[in-house]
């Protein structure tokens, strides 16, 4: 079954990339950058009974841009994320929690508005759509960890905020913070031993902060 996800994302991956490829072939005017992403995400999950962005997950992949005029842009990506929350030693000897870890692996299909306030500096806005590919729920225990599938939904449907600097020539130093619009979880969570798991909203929510390097790929046709 892993095997299937690799290939599908695989494929998808590639199709992707060549989309991206042909656009920059075919249209000659369009002012067109290519991404390569590469950082870490620092994640909690919230209504999942503690709090902290405790889990550390990377975060790779490549997007695009495509100028509008001189102020926006807009363009997709296509990123691997690992998600998730964990309970810290500080929780577990204050609080008396047990040593829980959800480990959530997603692909991220962000759609985003960029808005250049300066030169070196631009603020970013969008819709991310996720798809779970894996994921493990450890309660602590010297048990193997459950498979997280049966516990949470396929798609993660989020609104992003962030903001860019160019710290070196086509690199940028960028951070993002990511939310669920609607929960991922399918039910409670106490079918597998673990309490307190669903806030006040009635659900769990990914809430995400991203820190990435991008090195941009000056595609612009117009400067050839």
């Amino acid at each position: 079954m892993k095997n299937m996800h690799f290939a599908k994302i695989l494929k998808v991956a590639c199709l992707f990339a060549l989309s991206l490829l042909n656009l920059s072939q075919e249209s000659k005017a369009q002012r067109f950058t290519g991404n390569i992403i590469a950082g870490i995400n620092g994640a909690q999950i919230d209504g999942d009974g503690f709090s902290g962005f405790n889990r550390a997950g990377l975060l790779a992949g490549f997007g695009a841009s495509f100028k509008i005029d001189e102020h926006w842009s807009v363009g997709p990506e296509f990123l691997y994320s690992g998600k998730g929350s964990q309970v810290t030693l500080d929780q577990i000897t204050e609080l008396g929690l047990a040593p829980i870890k959800y480990k959530l692996r997603y692909i991220e299909i962000p759609v985003i508005a960029g808005y250049k306030v300066r030169d070196r500096f631009g603020a970013l806005a969008g819709l991310s759509f996720n798809y779970l590919i894996s994921g493990e729920i450890d309660n602590g225990t010297n048990a193997e960890p459950y498979d997280a599938s049966p516990y949470f939904k396929r798609m993660d449907y989020q609104f992003l905020t962030g903001l860019e600097y160019e710290i070196f020539d086509n690199i940028w130093l960028q951070g993002r913070w990511s939310y669920s619009i609607i929960s991922v979880n399918k039910g409670n969570l106490t079918t597998i031993g673990i309490s307190n798991v669903i806030g006040p909203r009635g659900g769990m929510f990914n809430n995400v902060l991203q820190f990435s390097l991008r090195y941009k790929l000056n595609l612009d046709k117009d400067k050839q």
